[in-house]
């Protein structure tokens, strides 16, 4: 029941899908264009979801908020920047377009239906939550937790430290703002900024009263030293934003929006800028009898934008890939996963994972992957029962650990909810086994911070 209205849960899903279908016959027979209207159902499917669930809810910051937004975002609004005239597919990039319309058509439909199971998978986990803790209940122990905030601060900033001085001072600077640090530099960095990161968000969790001013002061200094790479600004945002929002004080949807557009502004219009400020053109190639033409935008400006959200561009690549060319791997590719817990130094010859295998297939990359986004990543292992079953899955973990983190609201909870939350968004948009494996580390980190930081109920008694 919500309010006076007497409706289950996933009420809206069956009517959303039932309308989508409706509006898809009534407008291609008024002559709307296809690729729009496809578009446009999955934004509406999206947005009616997300809202039904606020409204339901009470917390703009639910679990589906996180699953669904990017796929608004990453699928529908992209769909509709392919209707200007100089847009097209980032990849695959030798379609025509016609043929590129109908694909990235199916793309669109393909994730509607992802995105109206994953909410029903979400709506399953937060009724399997239950009310009873997991084990012995525990407390933070403020000391402890001192303890560990100063022990990550010190390896953050000694992380830092090293690289400043192995770059030659300065040089560290202009290096980092154009990704020029090689394996051994970036695997530092990486540690050095999860350190930091990871003592903002324990600093926040177990600090309930907590000025703005003094947050606002390290959100910055976090964030002006993690600004090397996209994800780490992300990375750090969210979770803030989050265990902020459930443990301080509740954030206005006006107070997200702004420091998330400002986040993206930091994140894909300067740093990402580096990317075409050092790509030369070059000519077209053949790749598995296909021909590729590789170039820098004309005008990066407004590329670097598009360069986040191509969600689409990944699952329209890996459904002309798979079964066509490639079979399906039924999630044979996550046990690759593990293995990215052993460097490159100790194990050269690891297994590639899905998306460096594509993209050295049809786009001739020889290092890196692309972006398959999460749809893509669960076509690649079962077409589309995968899609149907990986999101009822993906909806389910995200939604139970909402529903824990709703029902006890302890430090830990909240703490493992933010991990969550970004991880599963940053699913959606890039969606790859890189991005699970960066999950899981995370996941880890934030478990033995837990551990760290808390003891016994009983013991504090």
């Amino acid at each position: 029941m919500i309010g006076r209205l007497h409706a289950p849960a996933w009420a809206p899903v069956a009517p959303a899908l039932a309308g989508a279908a409706v509006a898809a016959w009534v407008l291609v027979r008024g002559g709307v264009p296809s690729l729009a209207l496809a578009s446009g159902c999955c934004m509406a499917v999206c947005a009616l979801l997300v809202g039904w669930e606020r409204v339901r809810s009470g917390d703009w910051m639910n679990g589906a908020s996180f699953l669904l937004i990017p796929v608004a975002l990453g699928f529908g609004l992209r769909g509709l920047s392919l209707l200007g005239a100089d847009s097209t597919l980032s990849y695959p990039g030798w379609v025509a377009v016609e043929v590129r319309d109908r694909i990235a058509e199916t793309a669109l439909w393909t994730a509607t239906l992802g995105a109206a199971t994953t909410y029903l998978g979400y709506l399953a986990g937060v009724r399997l939550a239950g009310h009873r803790p997991l084990g012995r209940a525990r407390d933070v122990d403020p000391r402890r937790a001192r303890l560990v905030v100063g022990g990550l601060v010190a390896i953050g900033l000694a992380g830092f430290a090293i690289l400043v001085h192995q770059l030659g001072g300065a040089a560290y600077f202009r290096n980092i703002a154009y990704a020029r640090l090689d394996t051994t530099g970036l695997g530092l960095f990486k540690l050095a900024a999860t350190g930091l990161r990871f003592a903002l968000l324990v600093w926040i969790a177990t600090t309930p009263r907590l000025s703005r001013r003094r947050l606002v002061v390290a959100c910055v200094a976090v964030l002006l030293l993690t600004t090397g790479q996209r994800s780490a600004v992300f990375a750090t945002l969210i979770p803030v934003l989050l265990v902020y929002h459930y443990r301080v004080r509740r954030l206005p949807v006006r107070a997200f929006a702004i420091a998330a557009t400002l986040s993206i502004v930091v994140a894909v219009g300067i740093v990402q800028y580096r990317q075409y400020t050092r790509t030369a053109a070059t000519g077209p190639n053949t790749v598995a009898g296909i021909r590729v033409t590789r170039h820098t935008p004309p005008q990066p400006s407004t590329s670097v934008f598009r360069s986040a959200l191509v969600s689409l561009d990944g699952l329209v690549l890996v459904q002309q890939a798979v079964p066509s060319d490639i079979q399906p791997n039924f999630g044979e590719k996550l046990l690759l996963v593990p293995e990215g817990w052993v460097p490159h130094a100790l194990w050269s010859g690891k297994h590639q994972w899905q998306s460096n295998v594509l993209a050295s297939r049809y786009l001739g990359f020889a290092h890196g992957g692309v972006f398959l986004s999460g749809f893509g990543t669960m076509w690649a292992a079962g077409l589309l029962p995968g899609v149907v079953l990986g999101s009822l899955l993906l909806g389910l973990g995200v939604g139970w650990v909402y529903g824990r983190m709703q029902r006890f609201g302890s430090a830990a909870w909240v703490l493992v909810y933010a991990v969550v939350a970004n991880g599963a968004a940053r699913f959606m948009l890039a969606g790859d086994e890189v991005s699970i494996f960066f999950f899981t580390q995370a996941l880890v980190a934030v478990l033995i911070t837990i551990r760290l930081v808390t003891v016994p109920a009983h013991a504090r008694a």
